[in-house]
């Protein structure tokens, strides 16, 4: 029998670890795993801060990189060695939104394939959401791959609203995806960072060359807090643009009809993307992890807990210091 532990999260705001077992045999369609590190998303702060209700233990954690360990039967594209991240979404393929370009918003996509999350040992996930990574030196450069493709997304639905500068708000997770893209990637010419951390704020100025904030007038502000607080800042900083691009999904939260007054007597166009968008951008996030990413910057920008420190991890996170926070699994 193969033992494994899951650290669940329970109604009392706190991860349990769990001894269970995974099936004799690997399901047909899975793919079973070895999870070596994932990363912190703001939704799994959200569920531990009590701002998504818990009806039950549920067991999080989808910025992941992972060993095969062994395939079902049905899955040839992948095999015992190979290293994977994992969408978060399911597609059907066949509805009226995979088949417009938007199947992250696929009628299936609650299906509950993706189960045994990452915050765990071990874990059998079915294929369809698994991309191939190359073996790199540090391996925990590809829990950026995840959100990166989310940041893709959310930017191709704005990108012709802004080409000289931009100003990111928070400098987190999303905002350390957000400043390498737009820099890396896009090349945009002023990148501006704001954060309620200054160690963050320096930290990824002097890592990819963006500049501290300064009340200047950008093209876009982009809110990557995932607070309330952040979110009024970044409407405030667009009081010129008039456009924000928010990636702070507030399920929850209190205070949410004073934004909604802001915008409107500011006139401020919100585009607020959901997900990942298609599938591409997965595998477009993480060819760019692998062939852009400066390896000797991640021991600068990333904080990284075992396990069984979980809960450290979440009650410390406004005192982290590094925009990435990941948890060694293995």
């Amino acid at each position: 029998m193969f033992r494994n532990q899951i650290w669940l999260l329970s109604t009392s705001q706190h991860f349990m670890r769990v001894e269970t077992a995974l099936p004799e045999r690997v399901p047909s369609s899975c793919v079973r795993l070895k999870y070596l590190y994932c990363g912190i998303c703001g939704s799994d702060v959200s569920y531990y801060e009590g701002y998504r209700p818990i009806k039950e233990p549920i067991s999080l954690g989808h910025e992941f990189v992972a060993q095969v360990i062994e395939v079902g039967s049905m899955v040839s594209e992948f095999s015992e060695g190979d290293y994977v991240v994992s969408d978060l979404n399911y597609r059907c393929t066949k509805c009226e939104y995979c088949n417009s370009n938007r199947s992250h918003l696929c009628i299936e996509n609650t299906a509950s394939l993706f189960s045994n999350r990452a915050f765990a040992k071990y874990g059998d996930i079915d294929h369809s959401y698994l991309a191939k990574v190359q073996n790199a030196h540090d391996m925990k450069i590809y829990t950026l791959v995840e959100p990166l493709s989310c940041i893709i997304h959310g930017v191709s639905l704005v990108r012709a609203y802004f080409s000289e500068s931009a100003l990111i708000m928070g400098c987190g997770n999303l905002g350390l995806c957000l400043a390498f893209y737009l820099k890396s990637v896009l090349q945009t010419p002023k990148i501006y960072v704001y954060d309620h951390n200054q160690a963050r704020i320096k930290a990824l100025c002097a890592a990819l060359e963006v500049l501290p904030y300064n009340g200047e007038n950008c093209d876009i502000v982009f809110d990557v807090t995932g607070t309330i607080d952040g979110l009024s800042s970044a409407i405030n900083a667009a009081s010129f643009c008039r456009r924000v691009c928010s990636f702070s999904h507030l399920y929850g939260f209190g205070g949410r009809e004073m934004v909604y007054d802001t915008l409107c007597r500011q006139e401020i166009q919100v585009h607020l993307p959901l997900r990942n968008g298609e599938r591409k951008n997965l595998d477009q996030a993480a060819w760019l992890i692998t062939e852009q990413w400066k390896h000797n910057l991640t021991a600068d920008l990333f904080d990284l807990f075992p396990i069984e420190n979980i809960d450290e991890a979440f009650t410390r996170k406004n005192k982290i210091n590094k925009c990435k926070y990941v948890i060694h699994c293995n």
